[in-house]
């Protein structure tokens, strides 16, 4: 079974997932995929996120990237959840539940968030926004990267 089966919603809830996390490794060896019993549709499960959050900005490994659901725009729904984030607020989060999140990790995970906000409520579709994190043209030329570099 390809990708091409996979519904466009999961497919964005990884993106979406990704991209808030600053994920550096999703691959397809990292998306398990079942069958819901219920309405017999497939459901797309993100395993290993050991390499979420880093310190810098790395290459990331997207493999949704290459899907043709990643090339539709985002639902109503998940727009609205988006436009919901708040990177300071999970931020806190991870440090009330006793995670003293490096200062780097933290500067990472704000900066993704903004741009996943941002870029989405533009109308941009997923793979731009994927395509913004992870290709070296891009990323030579990004705001964000130039900024997240930045002393504080």
């Amino acid at each position: 079974m390809g990708p091409e089966f996979f519904p466009i919603n999961e497919v964005h809830k990884i993106s979406v997932l990704d991209i808030r996390l600053a994920n550096a490794d999703r691959h397809a060896g990292n998306i398990l995929v079942r069958k819901d019993k219920e309405n017999g549709c497939l459901v797309l499960i993100p395993i290993d996120h050991g390499y979420c959050l880093p310190e810098s900005f790395e290459d990331c490994t997207f493999d949704w990237l290459y899907w043709p659901q990643a090339r539709k725009p985002f639902s109503a729904d998940t727009l609205n959840y988006i436009k919901s984030l708040d990177a300071e607020e999970d931020i806190a989060l991870l440090k009330f539940y006793g995670w003293d999140i490096p200062k780097e990790c933290a500067r990472t995970r704000f900066y993704y968030s903004h741009d996943l906000i941002s870029l989405s409520l533009s109308t941009l579709l997923s793979n731009v926004v994927s395509l913004y994190k992870t290709s070296p043209n891009v990323r030579k030329h990004s705001i964000t990267r130039h900024t997240a570099t930045l002393e504080t």
